[in-house]
């Protein structure tokens, strides 16, 4: 049976100061690996160039009749573009957590490898202004006839 889905393509903004806004948005909802998991990108824009990224969390909801509750444990998440890029061969960016925040809600949290060092293009990612994907989620679902139901919680 295929798996249906409801990906919230929701908008959510974080002011960062000096006028400019952070824009997460959930992209490119497939479902994977024979049709035993659900995969999606979180992607990130600013509103004007020269914003930096050191650290960020973003909540999701789901929809525990298609992947059960308290599911974090099961979630892998992949560092893409923003997350994923190194200074000397080391990363500059690390998951620090995947944790349930509520039965039906999980908190991922990232962070720069070198937050001792003021914001700039050595040693941390500038958001772009398009949406640029950030992180890939892959949850196990556990009923395909159910929807996602995946969106964006505001903390």
């Amino acid at each position: 049976m295929c798996k249906k889905w409801i990906l919230l393509v929701l908008v959510f903004k974080l002011g960062v100061g000096f006028g400019q806004t952070l824009t997460f948005t959930l992209a490119n909802p497939q479902v994977v690996n024979g049709g035993a998991d659900f995969e999606f990108e979180v992607q990130m824009h600013a509103s004007a160039a020269g914003s930096y990224h050191i650290r960020g969390q973003v909540y999701l909801n789901y929809n525990t009749a298609a992947f059960g509750s308290s599911i974090a444990s099961g979630v892998t998440v992949t560092r893409l573009n923003l997350l994923n890029e190194q200074f000397t061969g080391a990363d500059k960016y690390n998951i620090l957590n995947i944790v349930d925040n509520t039965s039906s809600r999980l908190a991922i949290t990232w962070e720069g490898a070198f937050l001792a060092f003021a914001p700039n293009a050595v040693f941390h990612t500038e958001v772009p202004t398009s949406p640029t994907d950030l992180m890939r989620i892959r949850i196990p679902i556990v009923n395909s006839a159910a929807l996602a139901g995946i969106s964006f919680k505001k903390p």
